[in-house]
């Protein structure tokens, strides 16, 4: 039973960064703690030296373009539908399919902004994709 040799014989927890060694005895590489570069942030006006993040301007512009743009698809889809204006067959069906894979996302990304602009806990600009 020599393989037991060594049961029971831990090494010692590491207690800073610098003592975290892998099994094969090299250097692990530390935690990636965010995915944006710190050059993107800014401290902000509190003592407590709180990180701002940037406001994703082309991403909010995108978010309201596809809300707007989805919501004259509806009323373009009502208008074909109750034939106060003419245009194809079934054209209702396409500006309702498009107009719905244009609202939903905008309008879901543009509740996220406006909740981070009203301060909301739990919402921040980085849940929404920069462009």
């Amino acid at each position: 039973m020599s393989y037991r040799k060594n049961w029971g014989q831990y090494d010692p927890v590491p207690t800073t960064d610098k003592d975290s060694v892998s099994v094969s005895g090299l250097q692990e590489r530390p935690a990636r703690r965010t995915r944006h570069k710190t050059s993107e942030f800014k401290l902000d006006d509190g003592s407590d030296g709180a990180l701002v993040l940037p406001v994703p301007w082309a991403s909010i512009a995108l978010a309201l373009f596809l809300t707007v743009f989805g919501i004259v698809s509806f009323i373009l889809a009502w208008l074909h539908f109750t034939q106060k204006i003419m245009g194809k067959e079934r054209a209702e069906i396409s500006f309702t399919l498009l107009g719905a894979l244009t609202f939903i996302p905008g309008f879901y990304h543009t509740c996220i902004a406006y909740n981070v602009w009203r301060g909301e806990p739990g919402y921040n600009w980085d849940s929404i994709p920069r462009f």
